[in-house]
This record gives structure tokens, C-alpha cells and sequence, in this order.
């Protein structure tokens, strides 16, 4: 349960932070000591009139007043006074509830013997409202022995609508084991519609600054004051302890609504970045980050603050745990978490992988979790040729507040405008979207650019292991004279200062400089440099540098300057290197990788050679790794995965990677791989950062053929079809395709076979498929007749044998009647059920009952056995249309049977069909036997 506010009189009140859904406590002392100050006025006791209460009652260690709503009677002396006193702040029921308080009213009573009393509450005067305002109670305060304190809580009803303050009280009566001395006690409900002014704390554990509190500060409290500082807003809290919130936006803008991301500590923040600072009661940061939402800023004519509503986030030291919270000042927005992007800022570097990073936010922790999707939007920035394009959707855990998006840059070196896109978010659940849009800017850096990049070993002091690079984006980058040579400072959020010098007496300009010492220590004869900041540096050092490029103006101010630069604090192996290029053309020290190619042999492993290539000799060594991945060589099958780093040493400007690949006699399609580039030490990594390289294949290709087939050409219901096979002399790895076509010899088209052509393909494996074409059935006599296929145009294979003859067997010599002792093959008496009208029975024959399977036609009894209506049977091969004519017809109730030839149809079956007249519902038996058959 959350702490309660108890405000006791002539005890010590805690009267902590009072606003809109607070609870209000009623304490009823056992008994006080109070200075009146003020007027007292009448007051009903339950037992008849009582010293009156009103005006303020000043209490607490710091002697301060708990104005317009601390209401008792008191009579100074009693022995068992019972007093009532504390205030409350109405609820805006549209906005979740501040602060550590509950919404209710809680009065507590007080004593120093067992006894009961009943209590009851009660509006005063008419200007309460009962249950429209809070939520009438009753009931009975009982102290056991010793037990001083009973706390009596009255719900609130807050609301919206802008009216006076509004009071009610509580009433005591029926006591019993002491008097009541002082039994009304008044509640006032102050109203805060429609603006409000309140301090909001959500300290996460951890954290310095809140020390894990939440809390709330009202003009209940102490003194809230606003005014203008540094462009942005100074937010003062003076009460019982202090605070101080300062917003401000980066120099030379103003503070208006919206997001503000990468905030450090004011006023020591940089010029490009947002400051902020909130602290108090004795506490605050060294250094901070955070960001800040604007909601509302509005100002009068001298600059003085208005309304103004922001919520934050702040982290001390460097640290996880957050300080969360809000600001109203005479504000109408309401607090809760609420969604926004930021917009940012890159420069657009000349190809190199980079991306400009978006931050998604919360103004404060969510209690459930939060989406949102996003997606980019073209300005003048166009997806595909400035940016790559993204979409999705963020997701917020319970207490996450930030999610970081990235959006690939397109670099180039084109000499063109700044250049914007925006990331849009809609779809939002869980929360409401405030700031919606979020401005990209590619920073145009062609031809001249900008920048300090910092590429520390692992034990540099001065780095700290980092590779990281400053533009303007991220601060001041300045260059100056010294000494003959260069100094160049950077001031942001950290500040850097690089200075390189020539040998005493002579000017910088572009060469080598060997055996530099740390400046301005060194020898007159030797070079000077010093690398430094962010509160490091070396005592001694060595390095060298060289300068690319060194322009001045005839007032001596530097115009354009590039150099790249080794460093070595108090003698030790770890290197900071480095570049700086202010106003400059000259190209950054790059490593890329460039392909190539191999045949893969029959056997065992070869090697395919991948450059990796500096663009410019390097005065230190340049290290990179590298790691393979799949094109449409496999790893493991066709080449050995390969991942590691490698070192160009100085003075060099290449190296070679060698990625093992293994040969085989299988044939195929030339394979890919790639090489990728990452990490690199000593240079940023350019383009091409990834690599092609092919596996050539060398084995031949396999050759096709196709064979000779023989046919009989059957009957018509009889099909029957040439099946050629097509073989591959080897399996390949790829698909192979062949076109086919027919071509007439002594047989003819339409006539003895159909015309037939297509494309044949065997897929990575297989060796063989089959060409079928369709054989015209007759029952001409005639001699045996040929036609040939045709193999041609294949693909990833050759034909050795391209044509494969076709032999259509006659087979309507004069057929033989052969004879069988009579058999049956149907009989639906024991095999039913019978036939009724216009339905069929197929069975059977060729293979059964000594016919064998090459039968032509079937010499056959049939038979009607007792059937119901009149109709005939149509006998036929199975497969074939039912002829038009009966084979033998019947009448009702009489068996009758006849003889005759049917052909065999498909797989040596033959059907019978019962016809009966139209609407009949007869049915008849049906008997078959064979007693020959012709072949």
C-alpha cells in the first residue's frame, strides 16, 4: 500500500506531498499543544458546540504552514482532546494516479486508554456534495489498550471541472471509555482544474539522485517557481528540502515542444547537444545523460515562463538506474508515458558502411508493455540511392524507455546538398504518440570533410580501446596555429585537443615525421605531438605522424589540414592511431578486398587468393579481420569457411587471404563465395568491404543419349505408347535440359503415332528420364513401321547419341478362336447386388478361368436370371463407350440366356450395363460364362 500523508496538530506533522488523487489524512489526536494563528470560528460538536476551527495552524520542524485546509478544534489544556486536521488535493480522474498516495482521505484518532467511538461523515454547511465528491463513511474507531491512533480514509471523487474548493467533515459521537473533547474534524478538497503545478519523482533503484523514491511535490509543499536560464527553463522547489530542474536545448535554439535526445549535464554541455540537471535535498550529478520531452512551453513577453510541462529521464555517473519524472508548471497536460523519435544527424562518408541511429522513446516506464511500428519516408533524401529503407516495429518491455533504430547511409563522394528523410511511427499500442516524426539529415561531407578519428589499441591509455570518430555533428571541431605547426580542438559532450609540430624553426607542411616526442617537451630537432583529453593523457610519448595536406592562410590561420598519426604513451607497446582532417580533401586510410578466381581441380584443396589492399601506404601496421560466407559454392562442400584477421605491416600496402576450396570431377556451374571485411585497426574500412571469388569448374560435360524402342500398336480402346529412355553418360550438378521432336520414317504422323515434341530435364543428380509418344492403334494388317526421336539444343551437357528409332509392331495377323471348358465369371446371385435400371458391372476376364491375358475378344453365355421388369444387357470392353445395341433382352419373371463375342477392354475387364425402361424400379440377376476366346 502506498504511504499516506498524516498530518497531525501539535504533534510533528508529515505533511509530505498533497495533488489531484492523493489521499487526505485525517489524524484525531489523543491530545496537543498548538499555536493559533488566526481567527476561530464556531464548530457543531456531536454533543453540542465546540471551540469553532479555521485559519492555519503553523507546525513542523521548520516551523512552516499547512495553508487553507489544516482545520481543528482546540482547546489548549484538555486533558482527552479528539482532533481532526489535514488537507487534500482534488483528482483529475482522466489522468493516472501521482505520486505515494492513495486517493482516499484518512483522519486518524488518537487516545491514551481503550474505548470506542463511532464516526460518521458529513458535508459542512451544503458546500461538499456528498457521494458526488467523495464516498460517504461510518463506523466504529476502536483502540485496544495502549493503541493512541485509528486512521479513518474517505474515498475521493476527483474530476475535471473547474469550481471552488469544497469541504466536508467527520463527526464523532457514542463514544465510550473516554469524552470526545474535540469530535468535528474538516476535510477541504482544493480544486486544480484546469492547470496544474506539481514536481513528479520516479527513482529506480540505484539511483543517487531520487534515491528509489517516488514522490510527488505540489504548491502544498513549498514554493514551485519557473523562470528563463541559458535559453531553456529553471524549475525551483523551496519547502521542507530543495530541487532544481534546469532544461535547456542546445545553444542558440530556444526550448519548445518536442523530443531531446543525448542531454548531458548543465551548463556544462555541448554547444550542439541539450543540457539538463535535476537535483536536490543535497544531491546531484557529476555528470549526467538523458533526454527530456517537451509537451508544453509557452512564454510572456520579458521571456517569463508561462506553462511548461516536460518529462525526463536521467542517469548519474554513467549509471543504469534512471531518475524518471515530470514537470508541470500552470499546466493542463496530463502525466503518463507517451511515445516519440527524435531526429538526428551523419555525415554521409564516401561509401563505407555507416548508419544514422534513431531513437524511439518513452517519456516515462510503461506498466504494460508497449509497440509501435515504423517506417521511413523519403525527403529529399530518396530510399535506395541516399538511405536504405526501413520498416518495423518497435517493442517497449515494462520499464524500457528507449529503443534505437538504424538506417543504413549511402554514402558518396558527389558534391551535393544536405539531405533529409523521415521516420514516421503510427500504430501505437499501449501508449499514445506525442512527436511522431523524426528528421534524418545526411550531412553532405564532399569535397571537404571534417573529422577527428580515434582507432585505440587494447592497453592505450589515451583511447581506452575505442575506435570511435567526431564531426561537427557531435561538437566544436577547431583548427589553429602553434608553433609552426597545428592544433586542432574538439569541445562537445568530452573534449580532445591534437597538436603535431615540426622540428624548431621550420613550417608543417605535407611529408613524414619520424620520431615525434610528446609537445612541447621535445627536442628542437625533432618533431612535437601530443594527443590528448576527455582527462587523459601521457606523461612522455612517442609517435610519428604524417601530414597529407597543410594549407594557411597569409594571416597564418590554418584553411585545410590532414594528417594520420601514431601514438605511445610512457613507452609502451599499445598504439593510438589516428586521423584529422579539417577542411580537407584528402582521403581517409582505407583498407577494401578485391576477388579473384581458381579452378577447382579433380581432387584435394587449392587455393582462392582474396587482396586485401590499403589506399595508401601505411606508417603503422593495419589490422583487419575477415570471414567467408556462402554464394553458391556451399562451405564445407565446395571450399573450407575461413575466419580471422590479418596484418599489412607499415610501408606495405597489401595483403593476401587464401580460402582453401576442394576439387571433385563432378560437373557443374562455375561457384561463388564471398569475403567480408570487419574490425578494422589502423584505417576505417572502405569499398568494396566484401569480395567475390569464383570457383571455376574444369570437368566435362556429360553426354546424352537416347535408345532404340519396340511397340506392339495394339487395338483402338487398346492404346499403347513408345517409351523412350534418355541416359546421361555421368551425373552432373547442375540441371541439364534437352528438346526432343518426332520425325516420320515408313510410319506417319496422325496416321500410326502422334506428333510429339518438349524439353527433357534432369535435375543436379540424376541421370536418366523417359519420352513418351502416343501410339494410333488399328486393326489393319500391315507390315512392322518406324519413326525416329530426335535429341537436340542441350543445356550444361552434351548428345552422343542424338536419335533413337521407334519399331511399331502389327499385330493384327489372323486371329485363332481357342476353346475353354465353361467357366463363370460373374454371377451377381452370389457376387450382388443385382443390376437395377441403367447400371453397370464391370469384371474380370482375360487371366481368369484359362483365358489367358493376351485375349483379344471372349466367347460368352449371358444370362438373366428372375428379373422384375422388362429390359435388355448391353455387353462391352471395359473402358470403351456402351454401344447402342442390346446383346440380349428380357421380360419380367422370365430367365433367358444367349451367346456372344465381346472384346476384352482395359487390364482384360468387360462391363455390362442393365437398361429398363424410364422410371422403372425392376432389377435382374446377371450370369456370365465364357467358354472361349480369341488371340
Amino acid at each position: 500500500m502506498e504511504p499516506l500523508l498524516r498530518a497531525s496538530v501539535g504533534g510533528e506533522p508529515d505533511a509530505r506531498h498533497l495533488r489531484r488523487g492523493d489521499p487526505l489524512a485525517l489524524p484525531i489526536p489523543d491530545h496537543a499543544r498548538a499555536r493559533r494563528v488566526g481567527g476561530w470560528t464556531g464548530l457543531q460538536h456531536a454533543h453540542g458546540p465546540v471551540h469553532g476551527a479555521g485559519g492555519r495552524i503553523r507546525a513542523g520542524r521548520a516551523g512552516r504552514e499547512i495553508r487553507g485546509g489544516l482545520r481543528a478544534a482546540l482547546r489548549r489544556g484538555d486533558p482527552r482532546p479528539l482532533r481532526l486536521g489535514a488537507h487534500q488535493l482534488e483528482r483529475d480522474p482522466r489522468s493516472s494516479t501521482l505520486g505515494r498516495l492513495s486517493r482516499q482521505v484518512r483522519g486518524r484518532l488518537r487516545r491514551d486508554e481503550p474505548g470506542v467511538h463511532d464516526f460518521v461523515v458529513e458535508s459542512s454547511r451544503g458546500r461538499g456534495h456528498g457521494a458526488l465528491r467523495y464516498t460517504a463513511v461510518s463506523g466504529t474507531a476502536s483502540f485496544a489498550v495502549g493503541q493512541t491512533v485509528v486512521v479513518v480514509n474517505v474515498p475521493l471523487l476527483g474530476d475535471t471541472v473547474v469550481e471552488a474548493d469544497e469541504t466536508f467533515e467527520l463527526v464523532l459521537n457514542n463514544a465510550a471509555g473516554a469524552p470526545i473533547a474535540y469530535g468535528v474534524g474538516q476535510a477541504t478538497i482544493l480544486n486544480d482544474d484546469p492547470y496544474k503545478t506539481l514536481i513528479y519523482f520516479n527513482s529506480q533503484a540505484g539511483d543517487w539522485v531520487g534515491l528509489g523514491q517516488t514522490f510527488t511535490l505540489t504548491p502544498v509543499d513549498g514554493t514551485i517557481t519557473s523562470s528563463p536560464s541559458g535559453g531553456g527553463v529553471h524549475v525551483h522547489f523551496d519547502g521542507s528540502t530543495w530541487w532544481d530542474l534546469y532544461f535547456v536545448p542546445p545553444s542558440g535554439a530556444s526550448l519548445t515542444p518536442g523530443i531531446y535526445e543525448g542531454a548531458t549535464r548543465w551548463p556544462f554541455q555541448s554547444p550542439t547537444t541539450p543540457g539538463m540537471d535535476v537535483s536536490g535535498d543535497g544531491r546531484g550529478c557529476n555528470m549526467l545523460t538523458g533526454r527530456f520531452t517537451v509537451l508544453e512551453a509557452e512564454y510572456g513577453p520579458s521571456g517569463e515562463v508561462l506553462r511548461f510541462a516536460a518529462d525526463y529521464e536521467q542517469h548519474c555517473e554513467g549509471g543504469a538506474p534512471a531518475l524518471f519524472g515530470s514537470l508541470r508548471i500552470s499546466s493542463s497536460v496530463s502525466r503518463g508515458p507517451r511515445l516519440s523519435v527524435g531526429s538526428t544527424a551523419v555525415y554521409e562518408g564516401d561509401g563505407e558502411p555507416k548508419s544514422l541511429w534513431f531513437v524511439v522513446s518513452l517519456s516515462g516506464p510503461a506498466a504494460s508493455p508497449v509497440t509501435v511500428d515504423y517506417t521511413t519516408l523519403d525527403g529529399t533524401a530518396t530510399a535506395g540511392n541516399d538511405y536504405t529503407a526501413v520498416s518495423g516495429t518497435a517493442s517497449f518491455a515494462v520499464g524500457q524507455t528507449a529503443v534505437r533504430v538504424a538506417v543504413p547511409v549511402l554514402g558518396d563522394t558527389q558534391v551535393e546538398g544536405d539531405e533529409t528523410f523521415e521516420l514516421v511511427l503510427s500504430n501505437a499500442v499501449g501508449a499514445p504518440i506525442v512527436y511522431g516524426v523524426g528528421q534524418g539529415a545526411i550531412l553532405d561531407d564532399d569535397p571537404y570533410k571534417t573529422l577527428i578519428y580515434f582507432n585505440s589499441q587494447a592497453g592505450d591509455y589515451i583511447g581506452g580501446g575505442q575506435t570511435f570518430t567526431l564531426t561537427p555533428v557531435d561538437g566544436t571541431i577547431s583548427a589553429s596555429p602553434t608553433g609552426g605547426g597545428v592544433h586542432v580542438h574538439f569541445d562537445g559532450s568530452t573534449w580532445w585537443d591534437l597538436t603535431f609540430v615540426p622540428p624548431s624553426g621550420t613550417t608543417l607542411t605535407p611529408g613524414l615525421y619520424e620520431g615525434a616526442t610528446r609537445w612541447p617537451f621535445q627536442s628542437p630537432t625533432a618533431p612535437g605531438m601530443d594527443v590528448s583529453g576527455d582527462g587523459r593523457g601521457c606523461n612522455n610519448l612517442t609517435g610519428r605522424f604524417r601530414v597529407l595536406e597543410a594549407e594557411y592562410a597569409p594571416s597564418g590561420h590554418v584553411v585545410r589540414f590532414a594528417v594520420d598519426y601514431e601514438q605511445h604513451c610512457e613507452g609502451l607497446v599499445p598504439a593510438l592511431f589516428g586521423s584529422v582532417r579539417y577542411n580537407s580533401s584528402a582521403p581517409m586510410q582505407r583498407v577494401s578486398v578485391t576477388g579473384g578466381a581458381v579452378t577447382e581441380g579433380d581432387s584435394g584443396a587449392r587455393a582462392l587468393n582474396f587482396h586485401i589492399t590499403l589506399s595508401l601506404t601505411s606508417i603503422a601496421p593495419v589490422r583487419v579481420s575477415f570471414s567467408t560466407r556462402d554464394g553458391t559454392a556451399t562451405q564445407g562442400l565446395d571450399y573450407a569457411a575461413y575466419t580471422g584477421s590479418v596484418t599489412i605491416p607499415a610501408g606495405s600496402v597489401e595483403a593476401v587471404v587464401s580460402v582453401p576450396v576442394f576439387g571433385d570431377t563432378l560437373s557443374e556451374a562455375d561457384e561463388t563465395l564471398y569475403l567480408s571485411l570487419s574490425g578494422a585497426v589502423g584505417a576505417v574500412i572502405g569499398l568494396p568491404r566484401e569480395a567475390i571469388g569464383t570457383i571455376l569448374d574444369d570437368d566435362p560435360l556429360p553426354q546424352l543419349a537416347v535408345n532404340d524402342v519396340s511397340v506392339a500398336e495394339g487395338d483402338p480402346g487398346h492404346p499403347s505408347q513408345a517409351v523412350f529412355t534418355v541416359s546421361m553418360s555421368a551425373p552432373s550438378g547442375q540441371t541439364v535440359s534437352v528438346a526432343y521432336a518426332t520425325q516420320q520414317g515408313t510410319a506417319t504422323v496422325g496416321e500410326d503415332f502422334v506428333y510429339t515434341s518438349g524439353t527433357l530435364t534432369l535435375a543436379p543428380g540424376v541421370t536418366s528420364g523417359t519420352v513418351a509418344v502416343p501410339i494410333v492403334p488399328d486393326r489393319q494388317e500391315e507390315s512392322d513401321e518406324t519413326f525416329v526421336l530426335l535429341l537436340f539444343s542441350p543445356s550444361h551437357a552434351t548428345i552422343s547419341s542424338g536419335a533413337g528409332t521407334a519399331t511399331i509392331l502389327d499385330d493384327d495377323k489372323g486371329m485363332g478362336f481357342y476353346t475353354v471348358t465353361p467357366c463363370r465369371l460373374l454371377d451377381t446371385r452370389q457376387a450382388g447386388p443385382s443390376l437395377g435400371p441403367n447400371t453397370t458391372r464391370t469384371f474380370n476376364a482375360a487371366g481368369s478361368c484359362g483365358v489367358p491375358s493376351t485375349a483379344r475378344a471372349l466367347a460368352v453365355n449371358l444370362t438373366a436370371v428372375a428379373p422384375t421388369d422388362l429390359g435388355y444387357f448391353r455387353l462391352y470392353a471395359a473402358g470403351a463407350a456402351a454401344p447402342p445395341t442390346s446383346i440380349l433382352n428380357f421380360a419380367t419373371g422370365t430367365t433367358r440366356a444367349g451367346n456372344t463375342i465381346v472384346n476384352v477392354g482395359d487390364a482384360g475387364a468387360v462391363t455390362v450395363q442393365c437398361v429398363m425402361p424410364l422410371g422403372s424400379t425392376g432389377a435382374t440377376h446377371v450370369v456370365v460364362d465364357v467358354f472361349g476366346y480369341f488371340q
